[in-house]
């Protein structure tokens, strides 16, 4: 991954403030703990997981700030829109 740590960052805040609102306390805490440690990668899977598993509905503007932060970090964005497709409304 190339990409600009920064810019990732920054990205990750939006999606996290996007999540408020969906996920718990506690599953955003499990995110912003891989944040903090600078494990994007892991950061980003768990979240893709956790909305996968536990079901969670994501909006169209969620859904974007997911794929561009797939896209920033270099990520398939085809897979990643594929396992999302039936969470988005």
């Amino acid at each position: 991954m190339n990409a600009n740590y920064d810019k990732i960052e920054k990205k990750f805040g939006e999606l996290i403030n996007s999540l408020k609102e969906i996920f718990t306390q506690s599953e955003l805490n499990e995110v912003i703990e891989f944040i903090k440690h600078n494990e994007f990668g892991l950061a980003f899977d768990t979240t893709i997981d956790i909305i996968i598993e536990e079901s969670k509905i994501i909006d169209k503007d969620t859904f974007h700030l997911i794929t561009n932060l797939c896209t920033a970090m270099e990520l398939d964005l085809d897979n990643t829109s594929n396992k999302l497709s039936h969470h988005v409304h």
